[in-house]
């Protein structure tokens, strides 16, 4: 079974206003909206709720809230890619998950008493701080955790996660990280995708790292990317906080599954910022390194990108052809200057090449 197969039985649908925004599931009698978080594990059995919480939520967790004040967040994104506006008292199933984004919220699953939504896409847990031009979450309340068929609480890592021992890498993987979140990383992966596509290459886009979205691989399957896939596919909700083995693991499933399709090309995508815990993590593992044959930059301005050394890329195709991707945008895209030769002799980044040094002015040690 592949990520792109829906792990429970399409729901038998109960009759209802056919004005209604998206379809609805049914848990504990009642009919609720499933956000797209939680996709993959959509069912149309009267799932249970267990409302006497027995544990602590963990990572992963399905549950049903309702949605108290509108903040930030004013439109859910439902399981089936629609787009719902919310309004106070609307009730649907989400994840829970922690989230970092510079430019957004830190949050972490830390209990059920204070609970916000974190995520468009449906993920919940506890605000611990915000940017500080970002309005205030949207508040929502626990009604009850959702328990699986066989009576457990449904976890997405649990019921999608499934280690690979198979070590599988593409013949050609790129790896595409920002300085910063919104730097211009999925933009340039779209055009990237594109541009490749056009040549008449079978390309393949994923996101290793994130918080759960349907916006990243919305954009990237528009850009005509043969296979879309990405973390929460495999039951991350979020990947902040996540174990050094984990990801790892996650990595390899990644590369499991997109090999499926003989790809020319794979693009991966990483979250946030080169200084962000993960991102740092992985790309500071020698066998995420040598697994690389090239690295994208996408710097938010001209400031971080002098501190690599690596000119504004021109692209040459695995055909040995120059590649026009359209890199037109207020980012800057850099790439090292190994990937303009010839990709027959993979280069094998290093720590250094993939994270800037600390500026001597900002070196308070």
């Amino acid at each position: 079974m592949g990520v792109d197969d829906p792990l429970l039985p399409t729901p038998n649908r109960p009759e209802r206003n056919p004005g209604r925004a998206a379809e609805a599931g049914l848990v504990g009698g009642m009919a609720v909206q499933w956000s797209w978080a939680c996709r993959k594990v959509q069912s149309a059995s009267c799932l249970e709720l267990e409302e006497n919480p027995s544990a602590p939520p963990m990572p992963g967790d399905l549950a049903l809230v309702r949605l108290d004040t509108m903040g930030f967040h004013k439109h859910l994104t439902t399981c089936e890619n629609r787009r719902l506006r919310l309004y106070a008292g609307v009730q649907f199933i989400g994840v829970f998950g922690n989230r970092y984004a510079s430019d957004a919220f830190e949050a972490e699953v830390q209990g059920t008493d204070n609970l916000s939504l974190l995520t468009g896409a449906g993920m919940i847990g506890t605000v611990k701080s915000k940017y500080d031009a970002m309005a205030d979450p949207s508040h929502v309340s626990l009604i009850g955790f959702v328990r699986g068929p066989e009576g457990r609480r449904l976890n997405l890592k649990d019921v999608l996660f499934r280690p690979t021992g198979e070590r599988r890498l593409p013949a050609k993987l790129i790896y595409i990280v920002g300085t910063s979140m919104n730097s211009g990383k999925t933009t340039t992966a779209a055009r990237l995708i594109r541009g490749l596509s056009d040549l008449g290459l079978n390309v393949v886009a994923c996101k290793l790292t994130g918080s759960v979205s349907n916006h990243d691989p919305d954009e990237m399957a528009a850009a005509a990317a043969r296979k879309v896939t990405d973390f929460s596919d495999f039951g991350f909700a979020s990947t902040y906080l996540a174990r050094k083995e984990e990801l790892l693991e996650l990595f390899y499933a990644m590369m499991a599954e997109v090999s499926t399709v003989s790809p020319d090309v794979v693009l991966m995508e990483f979250a946030d910022g080169l200084l962000q815990r993960e991102t740092t993590m992985l790309l500071s593992e020698p066998e995420i390194q040598k697994a690389a044959n090239g690295v994208v930059l996408a710097a938010s301005d001209a400031l971080p990108a002098m501190q690599f050394d690596a000119p504004v890329a021109v692209v040459h195709s695995c055909t040995g052809g120059s590649c026009a991707v359209p890199l037109t945008t207020c980012q800057r895209s850099i790439l090292p200057s190994t990937l303009t030769a010839d990709w027959q002799t993979p280069p094998v980044p290093t720590p250094s090449d993939m994270v800037p040094a600390v500026p001597p002015l900002l070196n308070t040690k």
